[in-house]
């Protein structure tokens, strides 16, 4: 796995996010959980600040995602349920300074600021997700072609992660499949700090 940034000085998006697969919208198989997906274009806007809208095609579940520039530089990602939502249901950034800081890790908050999961960049390119009271999760995969897959320890499938042309030649999507039980506010926050954050500490 690659780990850049959208956004980051020196680097064109489109460029990172490599070739596309075209998948007629009637082909994609509806296995259950939830699929969201979001218009290249629209993450590629907001690279350095600004929201854009992830809808559920499964449901009508809609999560509001945006880039937010800290004071001291830094980016977060707050996720919110709802287009009209004011306070996230949970946001990443870097964790505090201190003794015990992870090298290389992203902190995963929830309401009231309570630590929902830790991000933990490994020497081999994946990460752990640390989960409180869940699974740990592992994210592997191309982040340069954006083809990551998502599993547990023992090796079942949480969540996909890929970038198609919604019809041959037409507008290009990142698309996040999350399969039945997984937590999919977790996952979408995972996949977008990948994109957005990973690479800047």
């Amino acid at each position: 796995m690659k780990i850049k940034s959208i956004g980051r000085l020196g680097m064109t998006p489109h460029a990172s996010l490599g070739m596309y697969d075209a998948v007629p919208e009637p082909a994609k198989q509806k296995t259950g959980g939830h699929l969201f997906t979001v218009p290249v274009d629209a993450l590629v806007d907001v690279a350095g600040k600004g929201n854009f809208v992830m809808k559920d095609t499964f449901s009508s579940l809609v999560l509001r995602a945006g880039v937010i520039q800290n004071p001291d530089g830094s980016r977060k990602i707050q996720i919110f349920q709802g287009e009209d939502a004011t306070i996230p249901c949970a946001v990443v950034e870097p964790p505090p300074l201190g003794p015990q800081t992870a090298y290389n890790s992203l902190d995963v908050r929830g309401a009231n600021n309570v630590l929902l999961a830790t991000m933990v960049l490994q020497k081999t390119g994946s990460i752990i997700v640390q989960a409180q009271a869940q699974p740990e999760l592992v994210i592997e995969g191309n982040e340069a072609d954006l083809d990551l897959h998502v599993f547990s320890r023992d090796g079942s499938s949480k969540a996909t992660v890929s970038c198609k042309e919604r019809y041959p030649g037409g507008q290009e999507q990142v698309e996040i499949h999350v399969l039945p039980g997984t937590d999919s506010v977790l996952i979408v926050a995972s996949t977008l700090a990948i994109l957005f954050l990973c690479g800047e500490q």
